[in-house]
């Protein structure tokens, strides 16, 4: 029997992959290593069961991460039981992701044309509807699903449920054939599946029979199969720092970076057309790789909260993560706004808030409801990003999530912001920093809501060379 991968990759503020183990294996396991050190393991038990009175498929899996951010620890651990029929498409999942004593839960419901959610964040239940297109391939397992296709799907795309942002992405799979993998000091010949998601690439290295040999990931990531005693043992953690691994270096510091007013990048490596291009920087294509202009402006035209609000009136209402409507966050905003009656004024007064209010905790690795965030007022930024937006839109001021990466100390690490409309633009802000306006060396990835905005590629392999500033 192979050993079929469920992948997951939830975003946070170093876009930690998170992978869970399912397959038609009982049981399964493997350890995580980066950079050779071991920071975290995963596995899955699987066995028959009945669900309404039909048989299916139960799979339990769990991934642990035990390791370091930014010199603080990091320990995260994500659950999942679900149901799978004997087509191999879900029916019910249960997920559970826990880090430095945050939980979060969500119950999904499949059926025909759509996938019902009730997720559980702190104190703050949401119930989420997603649709099922006609035209989508519903799988809990896409390289499970390729290598019962096999050899009549070279390459297919299904669509996995992301269990971090709980939308359904997109994810192409492709038999890539044989090709060599070394595993310790041992070289093997191996047939490859890679599994494109949106955001990363991973590799599945599999013998002829279907037995995984070497999973790897970005930054330096790799599953290697162990036995569940040694897979769990964590006694002998590594310290790699995971926001170091993750970041992008630049060949030359960029100096004075807050004296700058624009910034010119030359990135190659990775495909860039889909991210935004607007009045913060500029995306083109240039020869076989991309000129990234980072120009960021205050809104020439700033405009009242009122016809700010007429203007964009999709961006202040509540969303997942973002609860604007609630009582709580809009007293804190209109006592926070005063009498203040412009965006520009408004937004500041609000931004300058979170920044006074936040602590650091680095070793916060789940998305959490700004409510919680405000009870707990700690967090990474994305803490930030999530209770400013809310706040924001409480005021009535539109605004959205940001993410990207920013630039310190000779290279870019993940980060996270919000962005206002202003009156005609979206300017961005940042509660992390002193700075009420941002700099050249934020490099925007994504925008929008929680599941548009921390769904972006990753910069695993970019080279990231500055042109000019």
């Amino acid at each position: 029997m192979y050993l079929g991968m469920r992948l997951r990759i939830p975003l946070t503020f170093l876009v930690v992959l998170c992978l869970s183990v399912a397959g038609w294996a009982d049981e399964a396991w493997m350890g995580l290593y980066m950079k050779g050190e071991k920071i975290g393991y995963t596995g899955a038990v699987t066995s028959p069961d009945k669900l309404d009175g039909k048989a299916v498929t139960k799979s339990y899996s769990v991934m642990v991460l035990s390791g370091t951010m930014l010199g603080g620890d990091l320990d995260m651990k994500q659950e999942i039981t679900s149901w799978i029929s004997a087509a191999g498409r879900p029916i019910k999942s249960v997920i559970t992701s826990t880090s430095s004593g945050r939980l979060t839960k969500a119950t999904a419901s499949f059926s025909a044309k759509e996938i019902k959610l009730k997720i559980t964040n702190g104190d703050t239940t949401t119930d989420k509807i997603l649709a099922i297109e006609p035209t989508m391939t519903l799988v809990d397992d896409p390289v499970t699903y390729v290598l019962e296709h096999r050899p009549n799907a070279k390459s297919t795309t299904v669509h996995v449920l992301d269990p971090t942002t709980f939308t359904l992405v997109p994810t192409q799979v492709k038999v890539m054939g044989k090709k060599k993998v070394a595993v310790g000091a041992n070289e093997f010949t191996a047939d490859l599946i890679q599994i494109v998601d949106p955001r990363a690439t991973m590799d599945a290295y599999f013998t002829s029979k279907g037995d995984l040999v070497k999973l790897t990931g970005p930054f330096g990531m790799e599953f290697l199969p162990e036995p569940k005693t040694i897979a769990m043992d964590l006694s002998k953690r590594g310290n790699v720092d995971l926001a170091e691994a993750a970041a992008v270096k630049v060949e030359k510091p960029i100096e004075n970076i807050a004296d700058l007013s624009i910034l010119s990048l030359e990135v190659t490596g990775l495909d860039l057309a889909k991210l935004p291009s607007d009045k913060h920087q500029t995306i083109a294509k240039s020869g076989s790789g991309w000129t990234i202009t980072i120009h960021p402006t205050t809104d020439p035209h700033p405009t009242s909260i009122a016809k700010a609000s007429a203007a964009q009136p999709a961006w202040t209402k509540p969303s997942m993560l973002i609860p604007s409507g609630n009582p709580e966050m809009k007293a804190l905003a209109k006592k926070v706004v005063g009498g203040a009656t412009s965006v520009p004024v408004a937004s500041e007064k609000l931004r300058q808030h979170v920044y006074s209010l936040m602590r650091p905790n680095t070793g916060i690795g789940v998305l959490r409801d700004a409510t919680e965030v405000l009870k707990s007022k700690e967090g990474l930024c994305r803490d930030h990003a999530v209770l400013l937006t809310t706040l924001l839109r409480s005021a009535g001021i539109p605004a959205r999530l940001a993410s990207g990466l920013i630039y310190e100390s000779g290279a870019f690490y993940y980060h996270a912001w919000s962005e206002a409309w202003m009156g005609s633009q979206w300017v961005g802000l940042d509660s992390t920093r002193p700075s009420p306006h941002l700099s050249v060396g934020h490099l925007k990835l994504a925008q929008g809501n929680v599941d548009e905005a921390f769904m972006f590629i990753v910069l695993d392999g970019a080279k990231i060379v500055v042109k000019g500033n």
